[in-house]
């Protein structure tokens, strides 16, 4: 008898391990993540009003921070998730005086910071979007260390495709350790 009580409470148990590990928040809605300068790794945005985040990828990170990608050391932060993928170019006076706007033009170093939105839907098809002189944004840049690694700061923009739509980006904001940082 002891033995089967021992062995209907060891199941029992077991069970409710079970069963707790496995409840989920089924209606918890996603959130931005918080605005740091520490070099959390985040990145996130309101994506045409929706909540949206920066992934783990399977190989990589979903995240990037560079500026020795073009010849004027602009720089680059780039961001993957569910659907998206959310690129900054910034020019490099722009990160030291800490904002920039965002207007999808190269034609002088003042010109050459850029929100890029690249949208990838259910059929497979990459459609690319981009701030322009008539929708454009702006990015602040509160914390940039070069001793640490760390370019935090926000954003917002609008992005047009070659067909005229558009993607409201708002509430943006990003905290990344960089890599190969070119003074």
């Amino acid at each position: 008898m002891k033995k089967q009580s021992a062995f209907l409470l060891i199941n029992l148990l077991i069970f409710i391990l079970f069963a707790a590990g496995s409840c989920e928040k089924e209606n918890e809605e996603p959130q931005l993540p918080p605005i740091t300068q520490t070099g959390a790794g985040t990145f996130g945005c309101l994506v045409n009003g929706k909540v949206w985040n920066s992934e783990p990828l399977l190989f990589g990170s979903p995240l990037g921070a560079s500026n020795n990608q073009w010849e004027d050391r602009r720089w680059i932060i780039d961001a993957v998730g569910k659907g998206y993928t959310i690129i900054l170019e910034i020019c490099r006076d722009s990160v030291i005086k800490g904002e920039s706007t965002l207007k999808g033009s190269f034609e002088s170093d003042e010109d050459c910071s850029n929100g890029i939105v690249h949208f990838k839907n259910y059929a497979s098809q990459t459609a690319s979007f981009q701030t322009t002189y008539d929708d454009f944004g702006k990015i602040y840049i509160s914390r940039f260390d070069t001793i640490n690694q760390i370019i935090s700061g926000t954003f917002y923009f609008d992005a047009v495709n070659s067909s005229g739509e558009k993607i409201e980006i708002r509430d943006g904001r990003f905290d990344v350790k960089f890599i190969n940082y070119e003074p």
